[in-house]
This record gives structure tokens, C-alpha cells and sequence, in this order.
């Protein structure tokens, strides 16, 4: 008698070392096959991610440049800032997930805390 309480688990595809060595860094770092995908597709999410996400790095300084901030060095920050956490989500997470400033965060506090304290 079964367990009915128990998944159907699917069978995992377990590449062989002949395979690991013949695949690029990218593909063994990341596990693509695994993941059922390939570098090219993954290149495209990624252009196609930054393109989305770029107003970003224009809008922010334009914020913060509101209450006095110098808008180059907050658009160096922000740019620095998203590269790393970026960085770290895919390597170390092995997620596809982009990370940047907070721009709801960066308007409470250009547009209600600093423009209180100017006036």
C-alpha cells in the first residue's frame, strides 16, 4: 500500500564527469543544465534585466539631488551598490534576482525629511 501523503518525486538528471569537464565555467558555476538553460538565454535575461531596471540609475540622483545631495556621487553609489549586491545574489544565492536602491525609500526621504528641514 502507498503512501498517499508522500509527492511524486521526479527523477533528477545527474551529469556525468566526462560532462562536467567538457562544460564551461559558467555552465559548472551555475549549474544551467541543471537548471534547464544555457548561457546565451541567460545573457539575454540579463541585458533585458539591466534594461529595465537602468531608469534607476537616472532617477535616483535626481531624487536625492533634491535635498542636496551631489548627484554624481550618489549615481557612483547606486551603480556601485546594485553591482554588488547583484553580484553577491547570483554567486553566492545562485539566484537571478537584480538588486538596487529603494527609490520609495529614497522619496520619503528627499521629498518628506529633507524639504521639512530646508523649510
Amino acid at each position: 500500500m502507498e503512501d498517499i501523503n508522500k509527492p511524486d518525486e521526479q527523477p533528477v538528471e545527474v551529469q556525468s564527469e566526462v560532462e562536467l569537464k567538457n562544460s564551461g565555467f559558467f555552465e559548472r558555476f551555475f549549474k544551467l543544465k541543471d537548471h534547464k538553460t544555457n548561457a546565451k538565454t541567460e545573457v539575454i535575461a540579463g541585458i533585458t534585466t539591466f534594461m529595465t531596471m537602468a531608469y534607476i540609475l537616472a532617477v535616483n540622483p535626481m531624487i536625492l539631488g533634491e535635498c542636496g545631495m551631489d548627484k554624481t556621487a550618489v549615481f557612483t553609489a547606486t551603480v556601485l551598490c546594485s553591482f554588488v549586491a547583484t553580484f553577491l545574489m547570483g554567486t553566492i544565492a545562485n539566484l537571478p534576482f537584480v538588486l538596487s536602491a529603494g527609490m520609495g525609500l529614497n522619496a520619503y526621504f528627499a521629498f518628506d525629511k529633507c524639504q521639512r528641514s530646508y523649510f
